[in-house]
């Protein structure tokens, strides 16, 4: 009983330090990005357009590369991002999807998501 009891003890403290670790990560307020990402069918916009006007980016990768064939957005999601959008505009945030797709493969997936910018960072 005795040795089951230090196991659960080290379990504890090994959880206790990755809740730790996970807070220090949480309370980061962001991150300078140096490199300079272009979007778009011919990589001509730079990553400011994706911002449109707001302080704040928000970029969901969508998983869709050049040569896979992705999945497909269902209707139920769609609505739920869009709400995402939606509150995340009223706080400043802008919200983006991007894939490594060609943009015109990209807007065939996205289902006519028409509120949320979608770019490509195909090449």
């Amino acid at each position: 009983m005795a040795r089951r009891a230090v196991e659960l003890l080290e379990a504890e403290k090994e959880l206790t330090g990755a809740a730790m670790s996970c807070a220090a990560r949480q309370e980061r307020r962001g991150f300078r990005v140096d490199k300079e990402y272009r979007f778009g069918p011919t990589r001509g916009a730079p990553r400011c357009h994706l911002f449109r006007g707001r302080s704040q980016l928000l970029v969901y990768h969508f998983m869709f590369g050049p040569t896979t064939r992705g999945v497909s957005v269902l209707p139920r999601d769609r609505g739920r991002f869009q709400r995402v959008a939606v509150h995340l505009a009223n706080h400043d945030v802008m919200l983006s999807a991007v894939s490594r797709a060609p943009l015109a493969s990209c807007r065939h997936k996205s289902g006519g998501w028409v509120d949320v910018p979608w770019a490509s960072s195909f090449g």
